[in-house]
């Protein structure tokens, strides 16, 4: 993508007739416009880290790579639902090179990789809500399990 607005880039330093890179806030003809925006955005391109580097299942069966584990989960369920309600019909195999199950796991793996998830902030309890599960529990058992319910609720989706 950065390769791809640099080319552009070019192109317009070309069509403008500038061969050397130059600020030009003077000029607000669109082919400078274009410059100066094209200029900001490679510079932040520059500044994000990589999501991921895609090898290709074979490079990665090579390279030992491990598969990302929800895409391990994904594929056993898939696998068990197709034999056990498909009859079998794709027939998954996995744990060589080029097996159908692991070219599925490393599809998995590259759209886990390009969506990550994003990072949550755990959410505890307030000091209101740890008094009120101590008055409403009957002993510690069921203390213990109105807090755990009062942090599934904060904490899920």
């Amino acid at each position: 993508m950065i390769e791809a607005m640099k080319q552009a880039l070019e192109a317009l330093y070309w069509a403008s007739d500038q061969t050397e890179p130059q600020q030009n806030d003077h000029c607000l003809c669109p082919i400078c416009k274009g410059i100066d925006a094209l200029r900001q955005a490679i510079a932040e391109a520059e500044k994000q880290e990589p999501v991921a580097e895609f090898k290709s299942p074979s490079q990665r069966w090579e390279d030992g790579d491990d598969h990302d584990l929800r895409s391990e989960v994904l594929y056993k369920f898939i696998a068990d639902t197709d034999f056990k309600h498909c009859g079998d019909s794709f027939c998954f195999k996995s744990g060589g090179d080029g097996d159908n199950g692991e070219t599925l796991m490393f599809i998995l793996d590259c759209w886990f990789a390009a969506y990550p998830q994003p990072k949550r902030e755990w959410v505890g309890l307030t000091d209101e809500e740890i008094q009120n599960i101590a008055f409403d529990a009957a002993d510690r058992e069921s203390a213990i399990i109105l807090a755990e319910a009062k942090l599934r609720e904060k904490n899920s989706l």
